[in-house]
């Protein structure tokens, strides 16, 4: 009867070292869930983030082809004022005139391709900035 006792406690003694084991265990486990968890979480916000910056890069290629074409057009009507300059037949008061409001328009035109340049400029700046931001 008393080793039928001992055997008994130690059995009884056992049974809570595993148990305290046993919690232990799903403690770590349920730590480590939530770790996983997390690391999910912040994978999904980075390809969100990933996402919307590769929108942004779309969105500024499709600004910096617009500018080019604006910048192409305008090119071409300073070419085309500047021949009108040149093959102007007009009286020498007349040309005179027109000539200078030609230059004129040139002037202003030469301004706004300059400034839709810049723009295209910031822009790729702007987009190679969001490039890099994204390839980290």
């Amino acid at each position: 009867r008393t080793l039928k006792r001992g055997t008994i406690r130690s059995l009884e003694c056992q049974v809570r070292e595993l148990t305290r084991q046993l919690t232990t265990m799903t403690e770590e486990g349920d730590l480590q869930k939530d770790q996983v968890d997390h690391q999910v979480s912040e994978v999904q916000r980075l390809s969100d983030e990933i996402v919307k910056k590769n929108k942004n890069i779309s969105s500024s290629r499709d600004e910096i082809r617009e500018l080019g074409s604006q910048i192409k057009t305008q090119n071409e009507t300073v070419d085309a004022l500047k021949e009108e300059v040149r093959a102007g037949s007009c009286s020498q008061a007349q040309y005179q005139d027109d000539l200078a409001v030609s230059r004129d328009r040139v002037t202003v035109l030469e301004r706004e391709v300059k400034l839709s340049k810049n723009t295209l400029d910031e822009l790729r700046i702007k987009s190679q900035a969001v490039v890099e931001e994204r390839d980290r």
